[in-house]
């Protein structure tokens, strides 16, 4: 509803199976897209309290896009997955407004 990822490949009750595979980069991957999401959903809270005006909102949102395209550069390929997901869920809540 809010147009920002939740999870995006893995849940939570997941991550002691992806331990005990040995899978330790998709726990990492997990855990830093549940930064990105807390992060967003945080500004979101903050816009919505009136905490971030409707410019600072729309910033940090560019701001966290800007630092994953980023990351993407860096080698962190999982977050190209992440803002593929995000586009997707901001496309579907423009088509309700």
């Amino acid at each position: 509803l809010s147009g920002i990822p939740g999870k995006v490949d893995t849940e939570g009750g997941f991550v002691s199976d992806l331990w005990l595979q040995g899978k330790l980069q998709d726990i990492l991957d997990y855990n830093e897209f549940d930064a990105i999401t807390t992060h967003l959903l945080w500004a979101r809270v903050a816009h919505f309290a009136g905490l971030l005006s409707a410019d600072a909102y729309e910033r940090e949102q560019a701001l966290t896009r800007e630092l994953l395209r980023d990351e993407i550069e860096k080698g962190k390929a999982h977050f190209v997955r992440y803002l593929e997901e995000w586009d997707r869920l901001v496309a579907l809540t423009k088509k309700r407004d």
